[in-house]
């Protein structure tokens, strides 16, 4: 590793439920989904997925299982598209 490509995936976990995070009408529209997001005994569990080159980074949910070599040939792209064409 060059320690400028990096990959994590992971869970993120709240003390907190989805609904008691936001306010108003949106706070009672997710009460509807909490309990979908409720697991191992904490408030809410949503894969996410943290990827990039350099300082240029992703956030995002990882709601797919992709391949550890597609998620590695994915930043290789991007690498390349980055540094621009080769002379």
């Amino acid at each position: 590793m060059d320690g400028r490509v990096f990959e994590f995936n992971g869970h993120a976990r709240t003390v907190a439920t989805a609904s008691q995070m936001t306010t108003g009408w949106r706070s009672i529209l997710l009460q509807a989904v909490d309990p979908f997001l409720k697991k191992n005994g904490v408030g809410m569990e949503l894969p996410v997925s943290i990827s990039g080159i350099g300082g240029d980074f992703h956030f995002g949910l990882a709601l797919q299982q992709r391949g550890t070599e597609e998620m590695k040939q994915d930043v290789r792209d991007t690498a390349r598209r980055k540094q621009g064409p080769r002379p």
